[in-house]
């Protein structure tokens, strides 16, 4: 919705919220790279307790949505990997080959998105750090990188995200259209059509 995601643009968000057939981008099948992250995941969060020492708990409703925040607009989810049992943190496991955006391990220089997927999940479970657990297969490296909660840029970010929902999906206002980053990806149907009909098309 903020435009800062690799993974979807404000156009898909808003064709997936107001469309009566949303748009589906890609096939429904998982790609290489998501399948062994997934596939991966509970070995990624073992090592981090292991690491840690810290007990972890999937046995959560692992869709809450943010409740009573005082924030009108945009229903706000989160879905973290794992929360620290006995209260203080929540865990999310990455698996990647990208390093960019990365700082040293233990410290909270992370990519962008990855922030502000922190920044909404310790709003929605009400924790007050958020550690990435990664695995970078390439090189075979291990590390973790913690978020602590910060609730300034957690207002700001809600109240972003409430002023898109109310402009763009209650309101009904699309998105800015020099979007260019969704049209490279709307998949072709294999028509053509003749220059005739292209006329035809652009007059209507």
């Amino acid at each position: 919705m903020l435009g800062y995601s690799p993974f979807a643009t404000p156009t898909d968000v808003w064709f997936l919220k107001t469309g009566p057939d949303p748009v589906t981008l890609g096939g429904d099948d998982m790609t290489p790279a998501q399948e062994w992250g997934h596939r991966l995941e509970p070995a990624i969060l073992k090592k981090y307790a292991e690491d840690t020492g810290l007990e972890l708990s999937t046995g959560f409703d692992t869709k809450m949505h943010l409740k009573a925040n005082g924030t009108p607009g945009a229903p706000v989810f989160a879905t973290p990997d794992a929360l620290v049992v006995g209260g203080g943190g929540m865990v999310d496991a990455k698996c990647t080959n990208h390093e960019d955006g990365w700082g040293e391990r233990g410290t909270d220089e992370v990519p962008e998105h990855y922030l502000l997927q922190a920044v909404i999940q310790m709003a929605v479970f009400n924790r007050a750090w958020c550690d990435f657990a990664v695995l970078f297969l390439s090189r075979r490296r291990f590390g973790i990188w913690r978020i602590q909660r910060d609730m300034a840029l957690e207002g700001v970010l809600l109240g972003m995200l409430s002023r898109w929902w109310e402009d763009h999906v209650v309101g009904g206002t699309p998105p800015d259209p020099d979007d260019t980053g969704y049209l490279k990806r709307l998949p072709s149907n294999g028509s053509i059509l003749a220059p005739s009909e292209l006329e035809d098309e652009m007059l209507m």
